[in-house]
Order: structure tokens, then C-alpha cells, then sequence
């Protein structure tokens, strides 16, 4: 499977979310708002997600594959970091 991410957003003001990202597989379906976040142990992605019955914050998407999720985080942090060289190569606004 062929993963493209394209970073939406990047929040400098935030705590812990840096960025928001969407997902396009195959070049034949898209999923939006994968977040990139920052936590006790570094950057990692959260997949779309909303709040079940219990209160619990449950992913609406994901992976199957341990192997198919690291690939898929590999490939929206290296955006996040493309992203982020290219906020700093960006001149200042006059």
C-alpha cells in the first residue's frame, strides 16, 4: 500500500497537538484529520477518532497491521518535519 500525507495544519501555540494531516492511500481514498502529537514518549500520530457511549475516545480508522500503522506513522511525522523545514525557510511576512 502507497501512503502519501499531505499537513494540513501546524499548531505552534498548542500543547500537545502539532499538526493535522490527511492520509491519501493508493492515490484512491482519503483519510483527513490524522493528528500528529507530541507525547510523553515523542511524536505519534492519532487516527480520526470520537467519544463512544463509555466516554472513551475510540479511533474510527486504523491500521490492521502493526507493521501497516508504523509505516503509516513513518510516513506523516516525515511530512510534519518536511513541513516544518519549510515554515523555516519561509521569509518573514513585510
Amino acid at each position: 500500500m502507497k501512503f502519501k500525507a499531505e499537513i494540513k495544519k501546524v499548531f505552534e501555540d498548542q500543547d500537545k497537538l502539532k499538526a493535522v494531516a490527511s492520509v491519501i492511500l493508493d492515490d484512491c481514498f482519503i483519510v483527513k484529520n490524522v493528528r500528529v502529537v507530541d507525547g510523553a514518549k515523542g511524536l505519534f500520530i492519532s487516527m480520526p477518532s470520537r467519544r463512544n457511549v463509555k466516554g472513551e475516545f475510540a479511533e474510527l480508522c486504523f491500521p490492521l497491521s502493526k507493521e501497516l500503522r508504523t509505516e503509516l506513522s513513518e510516513t506523516v511525522l516525515k511530512a510534519y518535519e518536511a513541513a516544518l523545514e519549510a515554515e523555516d525557510e519561509t521569509p518573514p511576512a513585510a
